[in-house]
């Protein structure tokens, strides 16, 4: 049961390229989408309850995750352009926060740091159901998407906070006001 958790995070880096090559295929890309999504929740459910957690597999499904929204990133902006140009501005400021996380991050402690939030949570499960829709159903308010973009400003913002103020790497820390 050890290995399980890093199984699920290897699934999903695997999932990433698929999606790509699923992209003119709605249902399917749908589908696969959940499946990686599935993959997401059970992994950190899974190693926390076997107490199976380890650096390896934090790291793991912090590449994971990073793949798996990249490939979604190439997927919407490939195939769904008319959902991207409708919020450019908001999508380019959560990206700009993101990567200042990850810079401040790498030069403040010399490694890749993605601190799992419980607002980025929360906005990973937003932004996750509204691609899900979108693929599935067809396009979704332009006002839907630009509230969940705030949202996601806001959390990538307050991650960006947690590492400018951490004296050690934390990537469990729940909130900016808050550890574990």
């Amino acid at each position: 049961m050890k290995h399980v958790p890093n199984l699920l995070s290897a699934l999903r880096i695997l999932l990433s390229p698929v999606l790509i090559a699923t992209a003119d295929r709605p249902p399917l890309l749908a589908a696969l989408m959940l499946l990686a999504g599935a993959t997401d929740a059970v992994d950190g459910i899974i190693a926390r309850r076997f107490d199976c957690q380890t650096r390896l597999g934090a790291r793991l499904d912090s590449v994971a995750d990073w793949t798996f929204f990249l490939a979604l990133g190439w997927v919407f902006c490939t195939r769904y352009e008319s959902v991207v140009r409708s919020c450019l501005t908001e999508l380019v400021v959560v990206l700009a926060l993101r990567l200042a996380a990850i810079v401040v991050g790498w030069l403040r402690f010399r490694r890749l740091l993605s601190v799992h939030t419980l607002g980025n949570k929360i906005s990973a499960v937003i932004a996750f159901v509204l691609l899900v829709r979108i693929v599935w159903c067809g396009p979704v308010s332009a006002t839907a998407l630009r509230i969940a973009l705030l949202f996601a400003a806001l959390t990538a913002l307050e991650e960006l906070l947690i590492i400018v103020r951490s004296r050690t790497p934390d990537p469990n820390q729940r909130s900016l006001f808050g550890r574990r």
